[in-house]
């Protein structure tokens, strides 16, 4: 009776355990995005402007969403900008990085950025990756 028992509670476990060791798993698609915005923010962070149009195509939008009290406001969200619009900018030899870097360049101690993938969906050809950028 007991080895059926213990049979029995090995197997629950193993079976709560399978969806979330499947869903922890990154596809080849996953960790491609996922090398392709860490890529973009290497760019960004040390100032290499035609490397960052280079991971953009002429679908990339650039979305800024709000935070209130600590949490995002995703009925604040905007579209800040497309590679079309930022595309002198990035292609400017003076262009230094992150926006505000330069501006603050004389009060300045230690300008630090992240990012982090927050979730990334792949459907066919298609796929959607929402990041955040803190500078």
């Amino acid at each position: 009776m007991s080895k059926r028992l213990s049979a029995l509670f090995v197997l629950c476990i193993g079976l709560c355990l399978v969806p979330q060791m499947s869903h922890g798993q990154e596809t080849d698609d996953t960790r491609a995005i996922r090398a392709l915005m860490t890529a973009d923010q290497n760019a960004w962070k040390i100032g290499k402007g035609k490397q960052v149009l280079s991971h953009m195509d002429e679908h990339y939008p650039v979305f800024r969403a709000p935070t209130f009290n600590g949490e995002l406001d995703f009925h604040g969200i905007e579209i800040m900008d497309t590679p079309d619009g930022m595309r002198d900018w990035l292609n400017d030899p003076e262009f230094t990085g992150a926006p505000g870097k330069e501006a603050l360049a004389d009060t300045l101690l230690d300008f630090q950025s992240s990012h982090e993938l927050s979730r990334i969906d792949v459907n066919g050809d298609y796929a959607v990756a929402v990041s955040r950028i803190a500078w």
